[in-house]
């Protein structure tokens, strides 16, 4: 692919890893109680997720800005693009999910309009139903709003530099003020009352989207990125200390509620910018490059992967039925994934292209 930096592939396999290591850790904690800690891979991985995608997005975004000469004209082959890429999976999960419900994952109906708006989790607690679209919810909204806001600046300043780092900046203060408001006057949990809320959540996108602006008009100090990246990278080792603690203890803690995505944000930023220029081995590099492309699709897949296995298997008891069992989650996981892209997403890709 070209112009493809093979690092970023690293940070997006990464995620899905952390990911998996987390919603697998069940299968672990019978015999390895202390597996419980992974349950930061969850988080952590999610929020490399956002960060990467902010900074991919945001880049693509800043293009489109520079090649038109329209303050909005940009916008709608940005929307068709963005969404060919996100809603045909999105839309086949959702059917899978509400399949679910006859079998495997008992739940309530859902409200399926808030689902095909991405509306489940705007401004409040998301719903049982398909519990991992929450941060789907978050990507789209992000695809959504940004656009706008940017093209509202550019009505005003006339200069695609300001409007994009004010855009972004504007968008990341209010979601850290909207947080702010709700931890201290309602004190909701930390993870469903919190995190999983969209538009609590843009700052993490926003950081992407300021790392792209960096990339885009202050070239010239790249030289130095890596210096700052080196003194911002602790507050990864910091999110996973944090975020290993019991769940009462980041459900009292206003700090941590309102603090750690941003703590983690930069600490995913700081990882991003470190390998920019790293040179990765060919054979390590294809595997990262196949688990990448698969992630998207991976990411929808493991928990049904993971009810499946629960609901038709008896519960493991010996090391042995433990490690087999997450070996299998883990290898399903991949294996659907790789044919949900192979006969599904890929196809709708190719399509976006043809047409556009």
């Amino acid at each position: 692919m070209k112009n493809r930096v093979p690092w970023l592939d690293g940070c997006r396999a990464l995620a899905i890893c952390l990911v998996l290591l987390s919603h697998g850790r069940g299968f672990l904690t019978p015999v390895l109680p202390w597996a419980q800690t992974f349950k930061f891979g969850g988080f952590l991985g999610v929020e490399l997720f956002f960060v990467l995608s902010g900074f991919l997005i945001g880049s693509i975004m800043i293009r489109k800005v520079e090649a038109s000469g329209n303050s909005f004209g940009w916008i709608p082959n940005f929307w068709t693009r963005r969404w060919f890429r996100t809603v045909p999976n999105y839309l086949l999960f959702l059917a899978i999910n509400f399949a679910l419900l006859f079998s495997i994952r008992p739940e309530l109906a859902p409200d399926l309009l808030m689902y095909l708006t991405f509306t489940q989790n705007l401004a409040w607690q998301h719903p049982p139903f398909f519990p991992e679209a929450w941060s789907l919810a978050v990507e789209e909204i992000f695809y959504l709003l940004t656009p706008l806001v940017v093209g509202g600046f550019l009505l005003f300043l006339k200069k695609n530099r300001s409007a994009i780092l004010i855009s972004a900046l504007a968008i990341l203060v209010f979601s850290i003020g909207a947080r702010s408001y709700v931890v201290l006057s309602g004190n909701p949990t930390f993870d469903d009352g919190v995190r999983k809320i969209s538009l609590l959540r843009l700052d993490a996108l926003m950081t992407g989207v300021l790392i792209a602006w960096v990339y885009a008009y202050l070239w010239h100090w790249r030289r130095t990125f890596p210096r700052w990246a080196t003194c911002i990278l602790p507050c990864f080792g910091v999110t996973i200390y944090i975020v290993s603690q019991p769940d009462v203890l980041l459900n009292e803690s206003i700090f941590v509620r309102i603090f750690i995505f941003n703590i983690a944000s930069l600490g995913c930023a700081a990882l991003i910018v470190l390998g920019m220029n790293a040179t990765i081995p060919l054979a390590i590099d294809k595997v990262l490059a196949r688990i990448a492309r698969w992630s998207f699709s991976a990411y929808l897949t493991n928990l049904p992967v993971l009810l499946a296995i629960r609901h038709f298997l008896p519960a493991p008891e010996s090391a042995t039925a433990c490690s087999l069992q997450w070996l299998l989650y883990v290898s399903l996981t991949f294996f659907s994934a790789f044919l949900i892209y192979e006969l599904y997403e890929r196809r709708f890709l190719a399509l976006r292209e043809r047409l556009l």
